[in-house]
């Protein structure tokens, strides 16, 4: 009986283990993107093997709402295209502007695309940063 508890606990420890391993691992290139956002938003560029161009056009993407005094963007990532090591992942910034009535008075939306290749088991790298779509009202 102890034999029986003890391998279906080992068993679920290599099950558990998988699991985080696939999740962490499948979600890496998204979290690389959202801390190149993010450093890039604090202005903590220093290391970033971007041009000055591709910054620019994330800074542009962040920068847009309190430029025109709205509310920050909502950011929505999404992995477009798989290659064993690259990855390219498309970045919608939203933001939605209501009336008093909470009703949507406008929609702003733009996209950058991400190319990512894959630098060790551990490390995703950005290799370039696209424009698909400035931040333009959509409604």
């Amino acid at each position: 009986m102890k034999k029986r508890l003890f391998i279906f606990l080992v068993i679920m420890i290599f099950v558990v283990g998988g699991l985080t391993f696939y999740i962490y691992f499948n979600n890496s290139t998204v979290k690389t993107v959202n801390t190149l956002i993010e450093n890039v938003d604090k202005g903590n560029i220093k290391g970033i093997g971007l041009s000055n161009e591709q910054l620019n056009s994330i800074k542009e993407m962040i920068t847009f709402s309190n430029e025109n005094n709205l509310s920050e963007p909502k950011i929505n990532i999404h992995k477009i295209s798989e290659d064993g090591n690259k990855e390219e992942l498309l970045v919608q910034f939203e933001i939605f502007q209501y009336r008093n009535d909470n009703q949507i008075e406008n929609i702003y939306e733009g996209s950058l695309l991400f190319t990512l290749v894959k630098k060790s088991i551990f490390k995703w790298e950005v290799l370039d940063v696209k424009t698909i779509n400035m931040m333009e009202m959509q409604l």
